[in-house]
């Protein structure tokens, strides 16, 4: 079995995913329009799914600790959940991130970097089309339901190129 450490990512680079992964969280809070739920829109998703797809497979573990430190952070700031009911939460999140990485990935077949048209249509079309996110139609229905199944290729793009760039300057590339 391979050891995790050698894939530890940058600590900068976990701290930058875990500040703008608590301030997707705030954001969301703060635009809870749906009358007797917290979250409309759940900007780290897009946030974690485009991560997870550009970082190497062995430092998954590293980004879904951060992750979860930066959620229940966040449970803490906004939320004020209970901590097994906010870790439960942050359980779902965390296998919607991988699912959707891993269906990414398995369908470019290799190190997805949106360099190309069928890599950005392959990322649309997974992260708006399949990832968790057409739920919201069928529960609300309505525009803004039907304006969040597209928005998940749209939450995290900055972060996404910063990250990129990070892991290629880092490998050498």
């Amino acid at each position: 079995m391979m050891p995790v450490r050698p894939y530890r990512p940058h600590p900068r680079h976990l701290g930058l995913f875990i500040v703008v992964y608590v301030l997707g969280c705030g954001f969301a809070q703060a635009l809870a329009i749906v009358p007797g739920t917290g979250i409309s829109i759940w900007a780290p998703s897009g946030l974690f799914i485009a991560t997870l797809v550009l970082v190497p497979r062995q430092s998954w573990p590293w980004w879904v600790l951060a992750g979860c430190f930066a959620e229940l952070l966040s449970n803490v700031l906004w939320f004020h959940s209970p901590l097994p009911a906010a870790f439960l939460i942050y359980v779902g999140n965390a296998l919607e991130a991988v699912v959707g990485a891993l269906l990414v990935n398995w369908t470019l077949k290799r190190s997805i970097r949106l360099e190309t048209l069928q890599e950005v249509l392959a990322f649309v079309v997974l992260c708006a089309g399949v990832a968790p996110g057409h739920y919201e139609i069928a529960d609300q229905g309505s525009a803004q339901g039907i304006s969040s199944f597209f928005r998940k290729p749209f939450d995290a793009p900055a972060l996404l190129i910063a990250i990129s760039e990070a892991c290629e300057n880092r490998d050498g590339g």
